[in-house]
């Protein structure tokens, strides 16, 4: 946590085998993005994510861990959990920054609309309107309903609810329901079951919200 952004992490631990597909649903709904407060962190994958990061030019030199990405690159399955800790955290860090870089484009886009000059109306036409009545043009007669629809020129207006080919999916609408004091971050982990590992969190000055148990019937 520090001034610009509050962060809640929270471990999820299942109750039975079973429950690990209740996690797999939770993740998929987090990805979503349709909370954008909510990321979702699976150990198996941190790993598998720090390791392709430890391949890069940086060798994950520039992060708060260097010692980790090296440990990661000897290639041992069984990593300590202070290691894991260290991993979770830098992950975490990730988030935050680009939350904060988020953060500021959204601000940068509505200073610049703030600035901008409302636009100048368009000037009448001086010559006026043609009066039918004087030989100007006749307004069109309305085709019947039914008959010779344009299929692209209904999606032009906006009147089909088809897509173009090549047009991207609208984004589902983003849901922004938070209690005014709620934590900027909420950072949802699992698979980290190691009976030490949050004392390794507090150790790496992480601290862990609360512990989540999922159970079903």
């Amino acid at each position: 946590n520090d001034d610009e952004l509050k962060t809640s992490v929270y471990l999820i631990s299942p109750d039975k085998v079973e429950d690990k597909l209740q996690l797999q649903m939770l993740g998929s709904a987090v990805e979503t993005n349709v909370r954008q407060k909510f990321v979702y962190i699976e150990k198996d994958s941190l790993v598998a994510q720090g390791k392709e990061h430890g391949k890069g030019k940086d060798n994950g030199s520039k992060t708060a861990f260097p010692e980790v990405f090296a440990l990661l690159k000897s290639g041992d399955e069984l990593l300590p959990s202070s290691t894991l800790a260290k991993l979770l955290k830098v992950k975490i860090l990730e988030y935050r920054d680009n939350e904060l870089s988020r953060r500021e484009e959204l601000q940068k886009g509505k200073t610049g609309t703030a600035s901008r000059s409302p636009a100048k109306s368009a000037s009448p036409d001086k010559g006026g309107k043609k009066d039918a009545k004087k030989g100007g043009k006749k307004s069109p007669v309305k085709k019947e309903s039914g008959t010779n629809i344009d299929p692209e020129a209904e999606i032009a207006r906006g009147k089909c609810p088809l897509k173009k080919r090549g047009e991207e999916k609208e984004e589902p609408a983003k849901i922004d329901d938070y209690p005014e004091f709620s934590p900027d971050l909420f950072v949802l982990c699992v698979g980290f079951e190691q009976a030490d590992f949050i004392a390794e969190c507090h150790k790496t000055n992480l601290p862990i919200t609360s512990l989540l148990k999922s159970s079903s019937n």
